[in-house]
């Protein structure tokens, strides 16, 4: 693969395991993490990348065929610390209890225990080069684990720029990488599959 995506602890990948096609790691409370993209291909590619169900970019559930995300130039690896404040900041990812965890605390806790990358290339288009892109929409994942103890919270400031620039995306990802994470305590269990982009969620009074 011309692409990868990884979950560091103290500047190591996790391990991933495999329980049927569901790949998985095993994380303890309090550890910090990072999120590591690499792009091995000729053309940047877009990453955009959710955690618990919530757009890293923005904290909302969304679109993700129109969410913004990270632009990876070729032959490059960027390490990504935490939920985006501004262009200047985030605030550090750590696993951290469900309670403790930035879904639980805004009231949006349905898809606790997974993390996610779907990968886009670009459209045959000179632009200028850069590292995040503005969406119009929003952004999430679908996905969890049955008995889940762990969540991600939302940790201390860190220095952490970038610039918003244009990039036009293919209209499909070529790649989506989906890891779930159980506590280490509770390795016996296994990831339970949802599926990860269940569209918009319509009103209670939609009707077709």
């Amino acid at each position: 693969m011309d692409v990868k995506f990884e979950v560091l602890v103290n500047d190591r990948a996790i391990q991933e395991r495999q329980h049927e096609s569901r790949k998985y790691i095993l994380v303890q409370k309090g550890q910090e993490y990072k999120l590591r993209v690499s792009n091995y291909k000729s053309r940047r590619v877009l990453a955009v990348i959710s955690v618990d169900g919530l757009s890293i970019m923005n904290g909302q559930p969304g679109d993700i065929l129109s969410s913004a995300g990270y632009i990876i130039n070729p032959n490059q690896s960027i390490d990504i610390p935490g939920w985006r404040l501004n262009n200047d900041e985030v605030a550090k990812f750590y696993f951290s209890s469900i309670d403790e965890s930035y879904t639980h605390l805004i009231e949006k806790p349905t898809n606790i225990g997974v993390i996610g990358c779907a990968f886009f290339a670009e459209k045959e288009k000179i632009t200028p080069s850069g590292i995040v892109i503005s969406g119009k929409s929003k952004f999430g994942w679908r996905g969890g684990v049955e008995k889940q103890t762990v969540g991600t919270g939302f940790g201390q400031v860190q220095n952490h720029h970038v610039t918003e620039i244009e990039f036009e995306r293919e209209s499909k990802p070529f790649y989506i990488h989906i890891i779930y994470y159980l506590e280490d305590s509770h390795s016996a269990s296994q990831p339970t599959y949802k599926n990860p982009f269940p569209g918009c969620q319509p009103p209670q009074s939609w009707h077709r």
